[in-house]
């Protein structure tokens, strides 16, 4: 099962960079879960499409177009999402017919150095994944807060519970994806 990875900070060291690194060593082996950096893309702009869309537009999604679903990791940015994740998802929701996101799976993961974690933005992305008929995830909710005290120098998580969490998160993805497609 191929899925893709989007990363909602486009810090190399983010919290966020690192709980989808972790995701990344974590998946099944049944699972080729690989990040997509989508920092290079230009800003929404319908005037931009003119002629098709620019090259990094289209290769964002041709590959989520190839994916058997979404993973979808990112920071809460006063309260709602991140301006490159919302960039990100405007431009894919652009394509013909919403070919690309139209009936994908997907999960969703933040880490936040507060309190709260990304609890406002997961709420926020799951309605705006439905709008575009996405089917995300409902359970399990993973939200990491207070990440600065998360992860070992090496970037890896420090809790073993919270790594059976995201190995969790990605079985359900994975069984929820298969559930998907035999309804199709």
């Amino acid at each position: 099962m191929k899925v893709i990875g989007l990363c909602g900070s486009l810090r190399r060291e983010s919290y966020n960079r690192k709980l989808l690194r972790e995701a990344i060593r974590l998946a099944p082996e049944t699972m080729a879960l690989e990040l997509y950096e989508i920092g290079n893309l230009p800003m929404m702009n319908e005037d931009l499409e003119e002629g098709g869309f620019p090259l990094e537009v289209q290769r964002l999604m041709d590959a989520v177009s190839e994916a058997d679903a979404v993973l979808i990791v990112s920071p809460e940015y006063n309260g709602s999402l991140s301006p490159v994740l919302k960039n990100a998802v405007d431009w894919l929701s652009r394509a013909p017919r919403n070919r690309v996101l139209s009936d994908k799976p997907a999960a969703i993961m933040g880490a936040s150095t507060g309190y709260l974690g990304t609890s406002q933005m997961q709420k926020e992305l799951r309605g705006v994944l439905s709008k575009l008929n996405m089917h995300p995830l409902s359970r399990p909710v993973f939200i990491l807060p207070h990440s600065k005290e998360q992860f070992t120098p090496e970037g890896r998580l420090t809790d073993p519970g919270k790594t059976a969490k995201v190995g969790a998160l990605l079985e359900a993805l994975e069984q929820w994806t298969l559930r998907l497609k035999s309804e199709v």
